[in-house]
């Protein structure tokens, strides 16, 4: 186990620590590799989809390859047994903000996604984009983001591989690493983290370019329409039913950066 591993408390972050968010939807292995690269105790690992994490869960220890202070933020995934997604992003809304209060930034996302799924469920976007007043911006923190690419035993080679390549073909996710439910992949994710801090950044077309700009203004949206939700606001019917509105066109948006992206690939 590494040095000083522990859970933590947000108070408790300074400066100095290598930020790590652990996001994506329920049962894709993110306790699993907050258990793996740390070594915290193995009992906050979920099994199958019910969600073992309903709460933030915030682990700190020291890499004895660095000497740097860790800190890995395992988060509750969309689809969640516990709670429905807009409950989960106004946790996660909250939660940054409070970080960002504190002056602190995220240096790395690790997006999870299980390779046995056909598709990326849902729309990881609506996530990720609550990360960006910590992240030095929306786009800034999708360059931060590393789609993290889980359940390998689930699929035989071949298809494994097939959709690794339909994943690609969307030129979104800048960077791709596989982690195999152990301990060398879970720290291999986090040196990747490492290595990359300043240097992460887009390779997007123009065109594709305009399409995440258009998520930024909605991801914008949402963090507005989620403060005014929880700062009690009179019209909370009429937020909610905004919200709703706003996701069916996230959700458009999302579409439409993956179609480009595929029919791209086609035209290659």
């Amino acid at each position: 186990m590494p040095k000083s591993t522990r859970t933590v408390s947000l108070k408790e972050l300074n400066p100095k620590d290598i930020i790590i968010l652990v996001v994506g939807p329920t049962g894709s292995g993110k306790s699993s590799f907050v258990s793996r690269a740390s070594g915290f105790d193995d009992t906050i690992v979920g099994h199958g989809l019910v969600s073992k994490t309903s709460k933030i869960l915030i682990v700190k220890y020291t890499d004895e390859e660095s000497g740097q202070e860790i800190v890995l933020v395992d988060t509750p995934g969309l689809g969640n047994t516990f709670k429905d997604d807009s409950e989960v992003l106004r946790m996660l809304t909250r939660w940054s903000r409070k970080l960002k209060k504190r002056g602190l930034v995220v240096a790395g996302i690790l997006y999870f996604h299980r390779i046995s799924d056909n598709r990326i469920p849902g729309n990881p976007v609506r996530a990720l984009c609550v990360f960006g007043e910590t992240s030095g911006g929306f786009g800034a923190a999708l360059s931060k983001t590393i789609l993290t690419l889980t359940l390998w035993n689930e699929v035989d080679e071949a298809l494994g591989d097939k959709r690794l390549a339909e994943l690609k073909s969307m030129d979104f996710w800048n960077v791709m690493s596989k982690y195999m439910d152990n301990v060398e992949t879970a720290r291999d994710l986090v040196r990747e983290v490492l290595q990359r801090q300043g240097s992460m950044s887009s390779q997007n077309t123009d065109q594709e370019r305009a399409l995440v700009k258009n998520l930024e203004t909605l991801a914008e949206r949402q963090l507005s329409i989620f403060r005014k939700i929880d700062e009690g606001s009179r019209n909370s019917s009429e937020l909610e039913l905004e919200y709703r509105q706003l996701r069916l066109q996230m959700d458009e948006a999302w579409h439409q950066l993956c179609n480009h992206g595929q029919t791209n690939r086609g035209s290659d």
